[in-house]
């Protein structure tokens, strides 16, 4: 039985994860003991902020800024052997302008569960913001 991939939206910029992430989005966030991350030290950070129910010394964190590959390799090993995982970006929605799809297609490819948590993302809120018409908008 496989674990779940949580894609997990972080923060944009120094502000309490409660003022912009659902309640339902921390708590499924403060409950992973495995990651997959941009970048470890920002990742370290958000897990501080809100609040995670181990210490952070006790939760996996595998980089994908180091090695991509092996990054998606523990996400899956990790998943494999039914655990849910975590995947975060430094900031904003993994896979939108940040890394991670390369994670999600993995997860899809064997069959894992992948599950969006709402949070924000700055391209998202940008164009909401900005009276373009979002249907024909297109990201390069």
């Amino acid at each position: 039985m496989s674990g779940t991939l949580y894609v997990v939206p972080n923060l944009l910029g120094a502000i309490a994860p409660e003022a912009v992430l659902p309640s339902r989005t921390i708590e499924i966030a403060r409950t992973l003991s495995h990651w997959i991350v941009e970048t470890p030290k920002p990742a370290r950070a958000f897990l501080k902020s809100i609040g995670t129910s181990r210490p952070i010394g006790e939760v996996s964190i595998a980089s994908l800024s180091a090695d991509a590959a092996s990054g998606v390799a523990a996400a899956l090993a990790a998943l494999a052997a039914g655990h849910d995982v975590g995947l975060l970006s430094d900031a904003g929605c993994p896979g939108v302008a940040d890394p991670g799809a390369d994670v999600v297609r993995a997860a899809h490819a064997a069959r894992v569960h992948v599950v969006p948590l709402v949070g924000p993302s700055a391209i998202l809120l940008a164009l909401m913001a900005s009276g373009m018409n979002g249907q024909h908008f297109a990201f390069h």
